[in-house]
């Protein structure tokens, strides 16, 4: 086995051969000499196979519940959500202008499907959708045509298909199948069978026509297991929509509407029956709880979850238990979805160097890897932990969490992370001071993310053309930025160009006789939008923007990046900040006025000596995103 100082030669000669081919990273002012540097935390690594992916389920228990969450009265924002089973721990997951809704766990856990509406050029339409389980790589599956709402998908029981409704009208109303990458669509029912619902052995679909129907899976042998009384009559009709199985499948709970007339229904009422129609039982006997609806099954069986367009409950199977989840009085919270987990997992997918990698892709770089990128950071992974021998003690295993952290490193300091999130987060910066929306003054992640996306969309460094995609989406987002209305209330059209850079230089913290000065009232120009969004550019993208701000920018990417949310959030919200202050002080203790440094490894030779990337990258949370800790 390696002595210590030969794995840190061969972790140090592998970072600096990495980045010499492969040029991941790299800035226009600061040249860079990234190296391994010291080994220092502990966690194994191992490759995962199918054999051991497949073993991986188990015993199943309860997980987060996904579910939509509305502000009260905007009917056009709806996004995707999950929190703990008790209702802690809220994490937003869908950042998009579109509406979010009805999210579906995949069997195993790992993955939503839901439909979202309002696609650009297609408003009257919704597709389905898929995404990780922490909100990440969200995927189309579904092919955009007018008049088409895919909607209300459901997993079948090995998670390698996804059934789903049209109700687009013209005769096209149906259920439709689809492998779980959207290949192979085949409608299956002709006509309407609306919110289907796969049963746990895999052979049919329990849906809604009026009454609640089965049919098998390929669409064949339609049969009714309730049905509304004919002819009609107000005093005994009813609709029985939403139904889902139980996890062993031998019951259905599903939403009964009563109270009916010709025009439509007012009262809600929560049952079970078993999956042959027998043995019908009220489970909502409560009063005053407006339309309860879209319920669920906990995956241990025990409990059931439902919304009542405005909060989120869980109710024993006897009716008792009755616990409000939610109580939030501004917002509108349906359609939960009830994550199975397995208990315990024996594989976590983060471990798999191929997985580690796509994932930097996805949560640093908004993006899918390139083929030549991801081959090449597997690799250098794994010849990283190569280098560090097989042995299972604290010196092999703090070798391995270094090579993993010089890795994830060579993303954040990427010329393509570089001039695209940490562009952006120098832009909020230069521009926002510290308010009740933005804590610290920092950006939140929820806009960081979206800006993030739009300012690197279709960029892969070295492949054709790269650099002037970036520069084109650089100047169209900048200018952008400028036009925003909290922008423009801050920096009025009507500042001179002397007042605005004063204002922009006291807002980023610069000096106002500096070089920066003369710099950004050059490139204010003529003035207008073009040479507003040009002096701000200049002041975001000056070496001593992008020196003074490493360290904060270092230690909020790591919330973004691997936790997926803001730093007061989740398991700091108790704490605030805490956490960030922490690592920022350990930080800027370490290095000193960072302004004071000309090369990325003399500004990251901090973060190795606080352990940091190490740190979170092994941390619980982050492994939870992927498995269990």
């Amino acid at each position: 086995m390696l002595n210590i100082c030969n794995q840190r030669t061969r972790v140090r000669y592998l970072s600096v051969l990495a980045l010499i081919l492969v040029g991941l990273t790299g800035w226009n002012t600061l040249p860079l000499h990234l190296s391994g540097g010291a080994v220092e935390a502990a966690t194994h690594t191992r490759s995962l196979t199918a054999e051991t992916l497949q073993s991986a389920s188990g015993t199943v228990a309860n997980g987060r519940i996904a579910f939509v969450s509305r502000d009260v009265g905007v009917v056009t924002n709806a996004e995707i959500y999950t929190m703990n089973p008790d209702g802690s721990d809220r994490r937003r997951l869908t950042f998009d202008p579109r509406q979010d809704d009805e999210p579906a766990w995949s069997p195993d856990g790992t993955k939503i499907a839901f439909a979202r509406s309002g696609i650009p050029g297609t408003p009257r339409s919704s597709q389905i959708y898929v995404m990780n389980a922490d909100g990440s790589d969200q995927r189309q599956l579904t092919e955009i045509r007018e008049d088409r709402y895919y909607s209300h998908p459901t997993w079948s029981p090995d998670g390698t298909k996804i059934a789903f409704q049209n109700t687009g009208g013209n005769g096209s109303d149906g259920v439709f199948v689809m492998n779980a990458d959207g290949g192979d669509q085949r409608k299956i029912f002709q006509g309407g069978f609306y919110h289907p619902a796969w049963s746990p052995d895999g052979s049919k679909l329990v849906g809604s026509r009026d009454g609640l129907v089965l049919i098998n899976i390929d669409g064949s042998n339609p049969t009714q297991i309730t049905q509304p009384p004919t002819p009609f009559n107000p005093a005994t009709y009813f609709a029985d929509y939403d139904p889902s199985w139980s996890p062993d499948g031998s019951k259905i709970v599903f939403t009964r509407f009563v109270d009916c007339d010709f025009f439509d229904c007012y009262e809600s009422r929560l049952y079970v029956i078993n999956s042959d129609g027998s043995n019908l039982t009220l489970l909502t006997r409560q009063v005053n709880l407006g339309f309860p609806s879209s319920p669920d099954w906990s995956p241990d069986g025990t409990k059931i979850v439902f919304g009542n367009t405005t909060d989120l409950y869980v109710i024993n199977l006897d009716g008792s238990g009755l616990t409000n989840l939610t109580n939030t009085n501004d917002k509108s919270e349906t359609s939960p979805s009830w994550q199975p987990l397995s208990s315990p997992p024996m594989v976590n997918l983060i471990d798999d160097e191929q997985f580690f990698v796509r994932q930097h892709y996805l949560d640093f770089l908004n993006r899918e890897p390139d083929a030549a990128g991801l081959e090449f950071w597997t690799q250098t992974l794994q010849g990283y932990l190569s280098a560090c021998g097989a042995a299972d003690n604290a010196e092999a295993n703090t070798c391995r969490a270094r090579a993993k952290a010089a890795v994830s490193e060579a993303f954040f300091v990427s010329v393509e992370f570089q001039e695209t999130g940490y562009l952006v987060y120098r832009l909020y910066e230069s521009s926002f001071p510290e308010s009740s929306a933005r804590p610290r003054g920092l950006p939140r992640f929820a806009e960081f993310l979206a800006d993030a996306r739009t300012i690197g969309a279709g960029v892969i460094v070295n492949e054709g053309g790269w650099e002037q995609k970036l520069e084109a989406n650089k100047a169209a987002f900048i200018r952008e930025f400028v036009q925003r209305a909290e922008f423009i209330a801050r920096y009025p059209e009507a500042m001179t160009a002397e007042n605005y850079v004063a204002a922009l230089l006291a807002t980023a913290g610069l000096s106002q006789t500096g070089a920066e000065k003369q710099a950004a009232l050059a490139a204010y120009g003529s003035g207008g939008t073009e040479g507003r969004a040009g002096a701000l550019r200049s002041i975001a993208e000056s070496k001593v923007m992008f020196t003074k701000e490493f360290n904060p920018a270092f230690v909020l990417m790591q919330y973004f990046g691997y936790l997926r949310r803001n730093p007061n959030e989740g398991q700091d919200s108790e704490t605030g900040f805490a956490g960030y202050d922490f690592w920022l002080r350990k930080l800027d203790t370490a290095s000193g006025d960072t302004t004071r440094f000309n090369t990325i490894e003399e500004l990251l030779a901090p973060t190795r000596t606080a352990q940091m990337v190490e740190a979170f990258v092994v941390t619980g949370e982050y492994r939870r995103r992927f498995g269990t800790d």
